[in-house]
């Protein structure tokens, strides 16, 4: 995993994971070569350092943001590193995850987790397409064919126009029309979510061969009120093909949207499965206004995690495969509250209706911390209401007791039983942070996916983040536990 961080008057670059076929060499010299960065002290275990969050710790002086409408170079960034890694290095792109952190949102963060190296990589194009609702439309890539498709089919779909003196943040920047992005209300309601599905199904058309690996969205901007959404398609002729693209939107603040084609009435069989297990009901519908998404349900807001599992469950059991699942928390007009958003794409035609894949949803949760110690920057604490929860869809019986035996062992969890979902939950106390926005997740997470690989699983990775709460966090200037350092792990 690479983490780039940029913003709040200091910019880095984290890496965490095994260093296989000599990669921290390789990023060493791109970081320090092509981004002039400096490699720092990450810590160690010795008394007179910090506590190691990450494996590789480096400055970042690439990064460069303008404006207050949320204009920052992180998505070109992303995308070079990506183009290193796989093209030049041979890695397969696996996720690309982002937010914002710090008391204000003020620093952003993207984490892109690179899988081991597979020789198609070498001649696979990648491209991004940022959609930002501040109205413009950023394109990043290296392939210049590839960019002027997607360019010309934003001109004349959405009367987009070339914007110059973007150079820095982006390889193409559209504006956009006023027509193009929506908003309305105080509770976040918008079309990002049916802009993404038609996106999605444009670039697969018009870029034969590609398909989407991964999408990120959340807010931007100095009040938090632009949103985003980053999707990366790239060449790997996937067997999917031109398989259209659904996205299913969990709205913690009380909606679920539904976005993309009509294929085989799923609409109405998901919502009719929707009305009938969770209790939805239709959306009141306000005549005149014009519709966000394709169906609208209203939902009391159920566990993100469990919701997530039953919706791959019920997708597969219509022979659809889940493609992406990515949450992030929003900011909406109600007094600024944040509201959590979960967004799920599915697409059909991967396997014969009725047959389930297993499927295993894990969720990392580091607690929370006192207010008090996140404002001292030296200050390691051990947050509070630790947890890893687990779910699985599917017959997962093979990977759950090596996985149990892992977090137990090794993580020192303990089983604190099953919710009425079938929910695993461990109380844990290997999460550390210091300050407003360091903590050692990234490390605990490449431990935990390189050993569902290595146990031979056979597992790929999927990404989410979810909650919850229980004790009182412990402040800490030493480890009181070596378990609570991944770098004990590696020995």
């Amino acid at each position: 995993m690479v983490e780039l961080r940029g913003g709040g008057g200091e910019s880095y670059i984290e890496i965490c994971g095994k260093d296989e076929y000599g990669v921290y060499g390789f990023l060493d010299k791109f970081l320090t070569e092509e981004w002039s960065c400096q490699k720092l002290d990450a810590g160690d275990l010795s008394d007179d350092t910090q506590l190691p969050f990450c494996d590789a710790l480096y400055s970042w002086p690439f990064f460069k943001a303008a404006g207050e409408e949320g204009l920052s170079n992180m998505g070109l960034a992303t995308m070079r590193l990506v183009d290193y890694m796989c093209n030049q290095l041979s890695w397969t792109l696996g996720v690309i995850n982002g937010g914002n952190v710090g008391s204000k949102g003020e620093v952003r963060e993207q984490q892109i987790i690179f899988k081991a190296p597979h020789p198609m990589n070498l001649v696979s194009t990648h491209v991004m397409v940022e959609l930002r609702s501040a109205g413009y439309v950023e394109l990043c890539g290296s392939e210049a064919g590839t960019l002027t498709t997607l360019r010309e089919h934003f001109e004349s779909q959405y009367g987009a126009e070339v914007e110059e003196g973007h150079d820095e943040f982006c390889d193409i920047c559209l504006k956009v029309g006023s027509g193009m992005f929506k908003e309305r209300g105080r509770s976040g309601e918008n079309n990002i979510g049916q802009l993404t599905s038609e996106v999605c199904d444009s670039a697969v058309t018009i870029l034969p061969g590609f398909s989407l690996v991964t999408i990120n969205g959340g807010n931007y901007g100095d009040d938090g009120s632009h949103r985003e959404q980053q999707m990366v398609f790239r060449w790997d002729n996937h067997p999917l093909r031109e398989a259209p693209h659904l996205l299913v939107e969990l709205r913690e603040i009380g909606y679920i949207e539904i976005c993309g084609q009509d294929v085989d009435g799923v609409h109405g069989k998901l919502t009719k499965y929707l009305k009938e297990k969770w209790r939805c009901k239709d959306s009141v519908k306000i005549p005149g206004q014009e519709p966000f998404c394709d169906v609208k349900l209203a939902w009391s807001a159920k566990d993100m995690m469990w919701a997530s599992a039953d919706l791959t469950s019920f997708f597969h059991g219509l022979g659809w495969q889940m493609q992406v699942c990515s949450q992030g928390t929003v900011v909406t007009k109600r007094g600024k509250s944040e509201s959590r958003e979960q967004q799920i794409l599915f697409r059909p035609g991967s396997s014969r209706e009725g047959a389930v894949e297993p499927h295993l949803f894990l969720e990392l949760y580091t607690g929370e911390g006192s207010e008090e110690l996140y404002a001292q920057p030296d200050v390691t604490q051990v947050p509070a209401n630790q947890q890893i929860r687990f779910c699985q869809v599917g017959d997962c019986s093979a990977a759950i007791e090596p996985l149990k035996k892992f977090l137990t062992n090794y993580l020192g969890g303990a089983i604190d039983g099953q919710d009425e979902h079938g929910i695993m939950r461990l109380v844990v106390d290997v999460f550390l942070s210091r300050g407003a926005h360091d903590n050692n997740l990234g490390c605990w997470t490449m431990r935990v996916c390189d050993f569902m690989v290595a146990a031979r699983l056979k597992t790929r990775l999927g990404r989410g983040e979810f909650g919850g709460r229980d004790h009182d966090p412990i402040p800490t200037g030493r480890s009181p536990n070596p378990r609570l350092c991944p770098d004990a792990l590696k020995a």
